[in-house]
């Protein structure tokens, strides 16, 4: 009875998260499907990925679009985007990251790139 509710919650969550984001997340719903356990394993991973503590928002999505870019995920890239848009991050700074612009990005963004370029070299 616990397996049934906890998937539908989990369900109910991919739901909301796909809608919002304009994102497929299906091979979000293979993992549940296929295990639930191992999905309940994976989930703090996403809660652990979306603590930033006090960097600022510019930075913090800075690294995260070099890294998305990085590893060639367009639909990754893309939801980092629209994450990025949705807490605010201007668009002017957010195509100033894509097109590697360090002026467009600004400082604050720019750190975020060249600790991502760092981490990944």
């Amino acid at each position: 009875m616990l397996g049934w509710f906890i998937r539908r919650m989990a369900r109910r969550q991919l739901d909301t998260f796909e809608r919002t984001f304009d994102y497929d997340a299906s091979y979000m719903r293979e993992m549940l499907h296929t295990s639930r356990t191992g999905f309940m394993r994976f989930a703090p991973i996403a809660k652990m990925a979306a603590y930033r503590e006090d960097v600022p928002l510019d930075a913090w999505y800075a690294a995260k679009l070099t890294a998305s870019v990085a590893a060639d995920c367009g639909p990754c890239t893309q939801l980092v985007v629209r994450m990025a848009e949705a807490d605010g991050v201007p668009h002017e700074v957010l195509r100033g990251i894509l097109q590697r612009d360090e002026a467009a990005a600004g400082p604050q963004a720019w750190l975020g790139v060249r600790f991502a370029d760092a981490v990944l070299a």
